[in-house]
């Protein structure tokens, strides 16, 4: 069952999920391209990392590594935030105790 069906005119690609639906809108009917290959002189970018994988491959040799992090800096993603309480103990100081 494919409920999600592309929302750009003329495309009638459905998708099982909405992100699957949502990554096939951005990497087929957007200009942006946010994978840019990082290769000292190179302007390539690329909607799709695996078309990013395959041109590093392909023209700058398998040696030019690409690790998972060679996005633009269009839309940088913060770091998660800490969580303390998972290394405290399993009572807070200062919050009260049951019946209190």
């Amino acid at each position: 069952e494919k409920p999600y069906v592309c929302e750009h005119e003329g495309c009638n690609k459905a998708f099982s999920n909405a992100s699957d639906r949502a990554k096939h809108q951005n990497r087929t009917h957007s200009n942006e391209k946010p994978y840019v290959c990082k290769i000292p002189g190179c302007t390539k970018r690329y909607t799709d990392p695996s078309s990013l994988r395959k041109h590093v491959k392909t023209v700058h040799g398998p040696e030019a590594h690409v690790t998972k992090k060679q996005r633009g800096d269009i839309h940088p993603r913060p770091p998660p935030p800490r969580d303390s309480s998972s290394h405290s103990q399993s009572r807070s100081p200062g919050r009260p105790t049951q019946g209190a």
